[in-house]
């Protein structure tokens, strides 16, 4: 973990160890196969220890600035791209690679599956892994678009959208000419 805790109260120590036993009470390891390990560990006071194999449980946290500019990246599909749910065309956003933009990928698929806000942007339950790295298109695509003047109704003009879309993934340039959303080149 980045901001490291090296040291708890005896009230942390006290709650933390109550609500891992609470957990292993309840069957809910999630995967923690070193639960027993951080209950005894935390009882016993080898505190250090015990929170080595907390963060070994626990991913490390997701920066704001890249989940904002996920965010952002949604909010610009949103947008650019006129599809809604329950319409059968294939939506523009791709996703992210999981190779190469792995935390970016991992917020996405996170936002399909909890995000309401994101229902008409997102399939939830669809695999958002792009073949290959797209970002650096989707920030070229939001730095146009962040240049546009959007009505207050949130629609681009039809120019505006192609300069938009000039700049996108090739495969979602493809899609957008099949969608007649760009003209074929």
């Amino acid at each position: 973990m980045n901001n490291t805790v090296t040291t708890l109260t005896p009230l942390e120590r006290i709650l933390l160890l109550n609500q891992y036993r609470i957990l292993e009470r309840l069957g809910d390891t999630d995967g923690c196969n070193t639960l027993p390990q951080i209950i005894l560990a935390l009882h016993e006071g080898y505190i250090s220890h015990a929170l080595n194999l907390i963060q070994k449980y626990i991913d490390d946290p997701v920066p704001d600035s890249i989940q904002e500019e996920v965010r952002s990246i949604l909010g610009m599909f949103r947008v650019v791209d006129p599809l809604r749910s329950g319409e059968a065309a294939t939506p523009l956003f791709l996703g992210f690679s999981k190779d190469t933009e792995e935390e970016h990928y991992h917020y996405t698929q996170f936002l399909s599956w909890a995000g309401e806000e994101w229902n008409e942007s997102l399939v939830p339950g669809r695999d958002y892994a792009s073949d290959h790295s797209v970002l650096n298109e989707y920030r070229a695509m939001l730095r146009v678009y962040r240049d546009t003047a959007l009505p207050l109704h949130g629609e681009l003009d039809l120019e505006d959208r192609i300069r938009i879309l000039t700049e996108a993934p090739t495969e979602v340039k493809r899609i957008a000419m099949q969608r007649g959303l760009l003209p074929s080149a």
